[in-house]
C-alpha cells in the first residue's frame, strides 16, 4: 500500500537533556521532528481512486481535486491537538 503524505505545522517542545549528557548540543539547539499521524480516511481515499480508475465504474475518469485529496489525508483533529497540546 502507498501512502500519500501532507505536512502540517505543529508546535513541539523538546526538553534537551543536561549538556553533560550531550555536550555537543548547546543550550539553544533546535532538533527538527517529523511527526507521523494516521490519515483517518485513507481507505476512502483509496476505494475512490479505484473507481475513477476502473473503465466499468460510473465515476471513471472523474479525478480527484488537490483540496480533496488533502482532505482525505488529513489527520484526525484529535491527533493533531494530541500532538501539538
Amino acid at each position: 500500500m502507498s501512502h500519500v503524505i501532507i505536512w502540517y505545522p505543529l508546535r513541539v517542545y523538546v526538553a534537551i537533556l543536561p549538556r553533560a549528557a550531550h555536550p555537543h548540543l548547546s543550550t539553544r539547539s533546535f532538533i527538527w521532528l517529523r511527526i507521523a499521524l494516521p490519515q483517518a480516511r485513507f481507505s476512502e481515499l483509496e476505494r475512490q481512486l479505484y473507481e475513477i480508475s476502473d473503465p466499468k465504474s460510473a465515476r471513471y475518469g472523474q479525478h480527484l481535486l488537490k483540496e480533496q485529496v488533502t482532505e482525505f489525508v488529513r489527520p484526525d483533529r484529535c491527533s493533531v491537538e494530541a500532538v501539538d497540546a
